[in-house]
């Protein structure tokens, strides 16, 4: 009779456990299967061993996404038509370049072996030089034309005077001309402005020689002369009797460019004009491409 009742506990306490482990093994298969809600951007995946391939894709709308706003476009740059005048040579911080600005300082040029670049502003006249010089010229040099450089005359943008004649123009530097009535324009006295640095006043000698206009008599005008080319254009744009020669930009600020003789310049018959030429030696085509290329890349 025990027997019987141990026999009867046994097997209903293994049905009792079987049971048990059916509905655990049940319960966790259905979590399993439960499939992850799909978010309103997201796509649902069905997973096999080799592969991933989109089962649907949400139905849920998404707002339009507003097109981001153009960028503001940059500010544009200044309208400048720059022009590189006499009155400012592009210096070069290299051995073998030098600038000559009358037949002395061609000649020291070329008498010394390590220049391979000569440039040459005016006309240099090679008759002056021996024989044995303009052999040794022709031999080792060769002279190209780099540029005609029209010397832009500047006044106070309010000046009413808007064409001044050649003769009027060396009689101002001269001191014959003093005030601004003696030409029917604006009432002052003339104040000359020009640039300090020692090629800028030595290319102005040139633009004078012209004129026929003696340094003597231009320092008797006593001009103001500025050591930086942005100094003069702000200390004469603040002046309304000033005539400044040589800045670079013909749009600087506050003053005007005049017309000579009648001609604007930058036309072919623009009467202050200066020639600058370049010499190189042979072999030097280096040095040439960079004095070319500083020339043509420098902002002016």
């Amino acid at each position: 009779m025990k027997k019987n009742r141990r026999k009867v506990v046994c097997c209903f306490l293994i049905t009792m456990l079987f049971l048990i482990m059916t509905l655990r093994c049940r319960h966790s298969l259905k979590v399993q299967s439960v499939p992850e809600p799909a978010g309103p951007n997201r796509m649902n995946y069905a997973i096999a061993p080799s592969r991933v391939e989109p089962l649907q894709e949400s139905t849920s709308e998404v707002a339009p996404v507003p097109p981001s706003p153009a960028p503001a476009p940059a500010p544009a740059a200044p309208k400048t038509d720059s022009l590189t005048t006499s009155c400012y040579p592009v210096p070069f911080n290299v051995p073998d370049v030098n600038h000559a600005f009358n037949e002395r300082e061609f000649q020291k040029s070329l008498d010394n072996p390590k220049i391979n670049v000569v440039i040459v502003h005016g006309d240099i006249k090679v008759e002056t030089l021996n024989k044995e010089e303009r052999d040794y010229l022709s031999s080792n040099f060769r002279r190209e034309l780099l540029h005609v450089e029209d010397v832009p005359i500047f006044l106070y943008e309010s000046n009413n005077c808007n064409n001044i004649s050649k003769a009027d123009l060396a009689n101002i530097l001269s001191g014959e001309i003093t005030r601004w009535e003696q030409l029917g324009c604006s009432q002052g006295r003339i104040q000359i402005y020009l640039h300090g640095g020692e090629l800028q006043r030595k290319s102005a000698k040139n633009i004078f020689k012209t004129l026929d206009v003696q340094p003597g008599k231009l320092a008797e005008t006593a001009p103001k002369y500025l050591n930086t080319y942005k100094e003069l254009a702000a200390v004469s744009a603040r002046d309304t009797n000033a005539l400044v020669i040589g800045l670079r930009n013909l749009q600087t600020v506050g003053l005007k460019v005049v017309s000579i003789e009648g001609i604007p310049i930058r036309s072919e018959a623009y009467p202050i004009r200066l020639p600058v030429y370049l010499y190189t030696r042979n072999g030097a085509s280096d040095t040439r491409s960079f004095v070319i290329e500083q020339i043509r890349q420098r902002e002016l």
